[in-house]
């Protein structure tokens, strides 16, 4: 097996690694060890990281995206961590939440979220963590019941990953028990 990182895969690295230590690691530094950001402060770093494509995640080419590669995309994560650890979560949950609606969502909520999650304008939350559960979606208690044209939620959820700055936050539920215990990954819903 060959465990060599391609040759522009290792540039792209590089080069966001260059980018961090220039335009964002300063930052950090100075600003990590105080109170959590300001929303117009996550506005800013969310503009200086645009050019880097970083906003862009894993995503399909027909929504904006990069599509790159699983391992690109740890690289790059790796990357990230080294410069400014909670900044990198933080815009990796941003992007996951990005993800998942441009790949998984309703076409309304793709027109509206996708290209906004991109460009930075809308900031995405997660709901997943139950007290019970944590993140451990075969665990989850949290039900979500068609009425109609939405959903009635029952159930507890925490720690709302980016609650602070979000501008729409996907909410991880439940909703066809007898698939979810045949198997959790199925019969479980995200809604925003």
């Amino acid at each position: 097996m060959d465990f060599a990182i391609p040759a522009d895969v290792e540039h792209r690295r590089l080069a966001f690694r260059d980018f961090l230590a220039r335009e964002i690691q300063p930052i950090g530094d100075r600003r990590d060890a105080g109170s959590p950001l300001a929303r117009h402060e996550l506005d800013d770093l969310v503009a200086r990281l645009q050019p880097c494509g970083i906003m862009h995640a894993s995503l399909p080419h027909e929504v904006g995206g990069t599509n790159r590669s699983l391992l690109e995309r740890v690289l790059l994560a790796e990357e990230f961590a080294r410069a400014w650890p909670s900044l990198a979560v933080t815009i990796d949950s941003h992007n996951i939440v990005v993800e998942i609606i441009a790949r998984q969502g309703q076409p309304w909520m793709k027109d509206r979220y996708v290209e906004a999650g991109i460009t930075g304008r809308a900031f995405m939350g997660d709901m997943m963590s139950e007290p019970q559960a944590g993140s451990d979606t075969r665990n989850l208690t949290t039900r979500a019941v068609a009425d109609g044209d939405h959903y009635v939620v029952d159930g507890t959820k925490m720690w709302t990953t980016n609650g602070v700055w979000a501008d729409v936050a996907l909410l991880t539920a439940v909703a066809n028990e007898a698939a979810y215990r045949r198997d959790p990954r199925r019969g479980v819903i995200h809604h925003s």
